[in-house]
């Protein structure tokens, strides 16, 4: 301990305008600190299925402040195993319950960092998959959708052409029996039944989200030791994302920053 202290990875906890430490509490003298040993601790022992479990129902606020530490631990896996980081964005996606904020970070880490169909080949087989994976694998491209729409349009062409992304859209119309149509090099959902198209592509979303946003930013008090209040905006951001909404993507990607 004395050595984490003097190498400046943990600090005594000071609260704010006191004079004195506290000597019995300690926090990482860094936010990334902090995310690392999160995504050390919290995900880096455990198998796709155990990982999903820890973030579904009972857990499911777990997310609000654990977001950073999943995309680590998911960086890692892109890094190191190829093959394991699918088997846990497919497991997340398949997964009841898990928040739809845990099954967008390996979508979000994809489509940033893929660039060759063998990036791509644990999504294209499991959209090939005739015993169950291919649903899975559908949702796992949509929120693909979603994460390269929220990309600066520059980083989003250059996504686009030297990632997998067309091979993924053949593979997805050749396995799905309502693939997602193929437009301008990025796969588009179609809109849910019943949306409303122009509050869907509007600015009253922007102005939900933005109003959440500030929320989260400034009234964080208001959910601490709240779990209830917690799961509650969990499921509201959940609804948010399951709507369609890019600024609600682009909110989940943020959400490590602002809460």
């Amino acid at each position: 301990m004395a050595g984490l202290l003097s190498d400046h990875v943990l600090i005594e906890w000071r609260d704010e305008g006191a004079a004195r430490v506290d000597r019995s509490r300690l926090a990482f003298t860094h936010n990334l600190l902090f995310d690392y040993a999160g995504a050390l601790y919290l995900f880096g022992r455990l198998e796709p299925d155990g990982l999903a479990a820890r973030l579904r129902e009972g857990a499911r606020d777990l997310i609000l402040f654990a977001r950073p530490s999943l995309e680590l631990h998911l960086r890692r896996l892109w890094q190191q195993d190829r093959p394991a980081f699918w088997r846990l964005g497919l497991a997340l996606r398949a997964a009841e319950g898990v928040p739809e904020l845990a099954r967008l970070v390996a979508p979000l880490v994809a489509a940033e960092a893929a660039r060759t169909a063998a990036d791509a080949a644990g999504l294209t087989r499991a959209l090939a998959d005739r015993s169950g994976g291919a649903e899975a694998a559908e949702g796992l491209v949509l929120h693909l959708v979603a994460a390269l729409e929220i990309m600066p349009e520059a980083r989003r062409r250059g996504a686009i052409e030297a990632g997998p992304w067309a091979e993924v859209a053949r593979a997805a119309a050749e396995a799905l029996p309502h693939p997602p149509p193929f437009r301008t090099g990025v796969l588009r959902p179609p809109p849910a039944p019943g949306r409303d198209a122009g509050l869907a592509g509007g600015g009253a979303v922007d102005a939900i989200t933005r109003i959440v946003r500030r929320c989260l930013a400034d009234h964080r008090h208001l959910f601490a030791g709240q779990a209830g209040l917690k799961r509650d905006l969990v499921d509201v951001l959940d609804a948010f994302v399951r709507a369609g909404w890019p600024e609600a993507v682009r909110l989940g990607l943020d959400l490590g920053e602002i809460y």
